[in-house]
């Protein structure tokens, strides 16, 4: 690993909210050791807080998957670009990019051709898609930071500088108090993603799939991302139910709308997954947290068909949920693509109201 030392500025940078956050924790915990480095980067809020400086932020990033590139594609080549001549004037020694593999490397390229060492946080999931483009990885970072250990001897096959660090996700986990037992058994929690076009195209589904099983008596708190935009959260919520400014005031002011049996929250996530019931979670790291708080949950997943078409025949693992994947075998529910609301609802119905649920928890708790 390249010492950090003597380095005085290291370019940090994160592409989404998990990311933030990660970085974040990453740089307080550097800050407390090197008092005298400086940071700058891709920030989102939290490593704002943390005082990392912004040279931009990450919600022009907040696109998901390949057609949402597409889209945007004029916009990323002028952000890059611009990002790059930011870089430039700041000079740093070092770079540490956290996720976002598809910016990441890119950009991991490009810097290591100005002669800046370059570490990835979280290492990309090449294991589970495009196994080839390992051949390719070290011409994109010096070194990766692993937080899966089964991740090391895939990396170890194509000699890729590689250290497992431990999974900042169980560290914070150990901080939310879990409790022995949910006291709600009617509460649910949905968690729509922190992507602004995930945001966009879960919500109204999980709205739906809460609206059904309101009937039957169930509450349901959906969880809005701190890192999606006012205007992302406005659009998505009012596409849905037509809502008046005051309302939407309500929310922005107090981070709690109320739609009937379905509230709508911003932010505490983790403390949410840890008092609901059962947790419908969008594929990515809050599957993780949310299965190591030990709620029960199903993963969702849906994306365009172009994208859908193309990923299939790039992964090469059986699931697509974290939980699953660590487990080495299927403990969790995976509705991925063509979602069907009724289903969806039937099962989370089901596994709440049956002996499935102790059985999936005490299966979280040996995870």
């Amino acid at each position: 690993m390249p010492s950090i030392k003597k380095t005085s500025r290291i370019l940090l940078s994160a592409g989404e909210s998990s990311g933030d956050l990660l970085a974040a924790q990453l740089f307080e915990e550097l800050s407390s050791r090197a008092p005298y480095v400086e940071a700058s980067g891709i920030t989102g809020p939290k490593m704002s807080q943390a005082g990392v400086q912004s040279l931009d932020t990450i919600e022009k990033l907040s696109v998901m998957g390949i057609t949402g590139v597409l889209k945007k594609l004029p916009q990323i080549k002028m952000f890059f670009t611009e990002l790059l001549e930011k870089i430039d004037r700041f000079n740093p020694k070092l770079a540490i990019l956290v996720d976002s593999p598809s910016f990441h490397l890119l950009l991991g390229e490009q810097l290591r051709l100005r002669g800046i060492r370059t570490m990835m946080y979280v290492a990309p999931q090449l294991w589970a898609w495009g196994q080839n483009r390992a051949y390719t990885l070290k011409e994109q970072v010096d070194h990766l930071l692993g937080i899966l250990p089964f991740e090391a001897n895939f990396f170890a096959k194509y000699k890729i500088p590689y250290t497992y660090v431990g999974s900042p996700v169980y560290e914070r986990i150990l901080k939310i108090k879990i409790a022995e037992k949910k006291t709600d058994p009617y509460l649910l929690g949905f968690f729509p993603g922190s992507r602004s076009e995930e945001f966009a195209e879960m919500f109204p589904l999980m709205c739906n799939i809460a609206t059904i099983l309101a009937k039957d008596g169930y509450r349901s708190v959906i969880n809005v991302a701190p890192s999606l935009s006012p205007h992302c959260i406005q659009e998505t919520i009012s596409k849905y139910r037509k809502v008046t400014p005051s309302i939407i005031k309500e929310f922005f002011t107090g981070n709690r709308l109320s739609l009937g049996p379905i509230s709508i929250e911003q932010g505490n996530t983790l403390e949410l997954m840890s008092i609901v019931n059962f947790a419908l979670v969008t594929s990515g790291t809050a599957c993780l947290e949310c299965a190591l708080l030990e709620t029960p949950l199903a993963m969702v997943y849906r994306t365009s068909k172009l994208n859908f078409f193309i990923g299939s025949r790039l992964v090469k693992v059986p699931y697509l949920s974290l939980p699953n994947l660590v487990a080495g075998q299927k403990i969790i529910e995976e509705f991925v693509q063509d979602l069907d609301v009724k289903s969806i609802a039937k099962h989370i119905k089901d596994v709440c109201e049956g002996e499935q649920l102790d059985e999936l928890q005490l299966k979280l708790k040996h995870l």
